[in-house]
C-alpha cells in the first residue's frame, strides 16, 4: 500500500495587481460563508516580528480540531522588499495546519481539500511558491 505524502504549510502567489485586494478578499469571504458558514477574514495591523514591513494583513483560523490557519499579505512590503521574486504575484496566500501531531489521516485529507477549494475560490490564478517541510521556519520570520 502506497503512503500518501502529507502536505504542510504552503505559500501561493496570486497573479493579480495590488488593486485587486478588495476582490480577492470578497471572493475568499464569500467562499468561507457560502461553502463552510465560517466568518469572514480578519484584517489585522501587522505587529509581527518579520523581515518584511506589512501595514496589515488578512487572516482566518479555526480553533476546533483539526486546527488550521491562513493569511493573505502583499508580496511587496511597504519598504519595496519582495518576499518572492515572482512579480506577477502581488498577493501571497499562506496556509498552515496547526497541531499536525494531533491530525488523523482524515483530518489531513479534509484540511487539504479545504485549502484546495480556498485557492480555487480566490478567482485569480494562483501558483505554488513554496512548500514547507514539517518544522521549517516561515520565510521572512526573524
Amino acid at each position: 500500500m502506497a503512503t500518501q505524502t502529507i502536505e504542510y504549510d504552503m505559500e501561493y502567489g496570486i497573479k493579480s495587481k495590488k488593486e485587486d485586494e478588495k476582490q480577492i478578499v470578497k471572493n475568499i469571504n464569500n467562499f468561507l460563508k457560502n461553502e463552510y458558514n465560517y466568518r469572514k477574514m480578519y484584517k489585522w495591523k501587522d505587529t509581527s516580528i518579520s523581515k518584511f514591513n506589512y501595514g496589515d494583513y488578512y487572516c482566518q483560523f479555526i480553533k476546533e480540531k483539526p486546527r488550521w490557519y491562513f493569511d493573505l499579505t502583499m508580496n511587496e512590503d511597504l519598504d519595496g522588499k519582495w518576499k518572492f521574486d515572482n512579480r506577477e504575484a502581488q498577493w501571497i496566500l499562506y496556509t498552515r495546519k496547526n497541531y499536525v501531531e494531533e491530525y488523523t489521516q482524515k483530518d489531513h485529507e479534509d484540511v487539504d481539500l479545504f485549502f484546495k477549494k480556498l485557492v480555487e475560490a480566490i478567482g485569480f490564478e494562483a501558483v505554488l511558491l513554496h512548500k514547507y517541510k514539517l518544522g521549517e521556519e516561515r520565510i521572512g520570520n526573524k
